[in-house]
């Protein structure tokens, strides 16, 4: 984690606010040549601050991966200037355009750095786990045994809250074809970890840069979208990879100790409120 937010809710709701694949680049540079992910990321700080404000307060920024696109000090230092300003708790786990080293290096200094990178954040009604699904080198997603070991370790301490589960590689196929080539390559593993717990799970994810919502294990499951570029919606067979400049998104996410309610709200210029 890393910030200076120090807010803690006073009524008995944990929110934490899901935001992915933000894919930051260099200073003046665009994602594909095309993308001003930076210039969607500050759009984003914009719509996080109002929603802070419309919520009551929110807990942390959960981000779910591809931080940055290619991962390089200087791409996570200009990930840090922009989402440093809204002042907030930040919870980070990398995706496979990050390099899960650097990223702890650059923006988690006071952690101990290690290959992996898992987590667990406890709230007096929710615990907020983090694993890394990264695999150095490649796209595709994978959970390692010390991973899955730490996650089998980290269940029986909720003690009965909701868990928020987050990983960038979503463990079920979306139907995107393209997308799924380079999902969770092992999440019959994962599967049989969570069929062992009982109390409520919520699965949390990004990569696919839409937002889906299914269920996994028995538990409720969900992709957030990009605060930047989404993957075109297209089901059909061996289409090619294609992106649109739709609308971004993230995903607010709360707990009143019993249950995960999640809210999608968008990253885009839009009127309103307005009274019925």
């Amino acid at each position: 984690m890393f910030g200076d937010g120090v807010f803690l809710n006073e009524d008995s709701v944990t929110r934490i606010l899901q935001i992915s694949d933000t894919h930051i680049v260099s200073v003046g540079a665009k994602a594909y040549d095309q993308v001003n992910t930076s210039g969607f990321l500050a759009q984003a700080v914009s719509a996080i601050r109002d929603l802070n404000d419309a919520v009551g307060g929110i807990d942390a920024v959960f981000v779910t991966g591809d931080l940055v696109d290619t991962g390089t000090v200087e791409e996570y230092i200009h990930f840090r200037a922009i989402l440093s300003a809204v002042n907030l708790p930040l919870l980070l786990i990398p995706g496979n355009h990050d390099d899960s080293i650097v990223l702890q290096e650059t923006l988690m200094p006071e952690s101990e750095v290690g290959r992996h990178l898992n987590w667990v954040q406890s709230y007096p009604d929710l615990l907020v786990i983090g694993l890394d699904s990264s695999v150095s080198g490649a796209d595709h997603g994978h959970l390692s045994d010390a991973t899955l070991g730490f996650l089998d370790k980290t269940l029986p301490t909720a003690q009965g809250r909701p868990i928020l589960l987050g990983m960038h590689h979503p463990p079920f196929t979306t139907g995107i074809d393209h997308m799924d080539r380079i999902g969770l390559h092992n999440p019959e593993r994962l599967e049989n970890s969570l069929k062992g717990h009982d109390g409520p799970v919520q699965i949390i994810s990004g990569h696919v840069h839409r937002h889906i919502a299914t269920a996994f294990a028995g538990k409720a499951a969900m992709i957030c979208p990009s605060t930047a570029h989404s993957v075109a919606l297209r089901l059909l067979p061996d289409d090619p990879a294609s992106f649109s400049e739709e609308p971004g998104g993230m995903v607010l996410h709360c707990s009143d100790g019993a249950q995960v309610t999640s809210y999608q709200y968008p990253v885009a210029d839009y009127s309103g409120p307005h009274r019925f």
